[in-house]
């Protein structure tokens, strides 16, 4: 679990999270919670690179909100034949409806 939650953070913060002189180690004074593991992962990588918390969220939303592999201008002509098909079937329909009444 603990590999897992920190597997978005940069190689060279998580080298220095390990890092015996510099790292979590030098900080707490039992084993971290994976928690303080990404806080400091969290520090070191605002040292290392500035990014607000903010672009971080965003740039999460971004990378696993769903994709939509379909174009606005796909989607129309899609919308647009379906509506045509649908008025073909409606006037079929009603020229059926129209033959069987004139049977009876």
């Amino acid at each position: 679990m603990a590999s897992e939650s920190l597997s978005e953070f940069p190689d060279d913060v998580l080298g220095k999270l390990c890092d015996p002189k510099v790292g979590i180690v030098t900080t707490c004074t039992f084993l971290p919670s994976i928690a303080e593991l990404r806080n400091f992962c969290h520090r070191e990588w605002d040292r290392i690179a500035p990014r607000l918390a903010e672009e971080r969220a965003e740039e999460a939303r971004r990378l696993y909100a769903p994709v939509d592999v379909e174009t606005p201008d796909e989607r129309e002509a899609r919308r647009a034949i379906v509506k045509q098909k649908f008025q073909e079937l409606i006037a079929e329909l009603k020229m059926t409806s129209a033959m069987n009444s004139m049977r009876k």
